[in-house]
């Protein structure tokens, strides 16, 4: 067995699709057990929701608050062998802008100016310190003359 879906980031609330490669004779006669835990193996802060349930072959996985690094296990038992477990790392962050800027794609957020992902007061003290910067007069200037 092996979870096909590749690392992943995204964002509290935000659902990521699970996807598994099992080779056996008799698929229909396996069952499907899905974790989520930490990368050290210790249970999440809050668990993990699977839907339509984590005993399917690919559900979805939605983590509800920020977990940064989680893992997924899936065991997968046909009844005859020893189960067979594949895992795979996961990232979720607490927003999609800060999904971005761990993506290094955090440009696509240009109102974020203290690159916080937080749309606040101090976006917008950026903004006015920056307002009118080109157009200072420092001293007396001469207006040019009418022709």
């Amino acid at each position: 067995i092996s979870i096909t879906t590749p690392r992943m980031i995204s964002w509290a609330g935000e659902p990521i699709q699970l996807e598994t490669e099992v080779v056996h004779d008799d698929p229909e006669s396996l069952t499907y057990s899905w974790e989520a835990t930490t990368p050290e193996g210790d249970p999440l802060e809050e668990p993990a929701v699977f839907e339509p349930g984590d005993d399917v072959a690919n559900p979805t996985i939605t983590v509800n608050y920020h977990a940064s690094i989680f893992r997924v296990t899936v065991a997968v038992d046909d009844g005859i062998n020893e189960p067979v477990t594949a895992t795979r790392l996961l990232d979720v962050a607490d927003n999609p802008c800060q999904a971005a800027r761990a993506l290094g794609i955090g440009d696509d957020y240009p109102a974020d100016i203290a690159a916080n992902c937080i749309h606040d007061l101090e976006d917008y003290a950026e903004i006015a310190s920056e307002w009118l910067v080109d157009f200072i007069i420092t001293e007396p200037v001469a207006m040019p003359e009418e022709e």
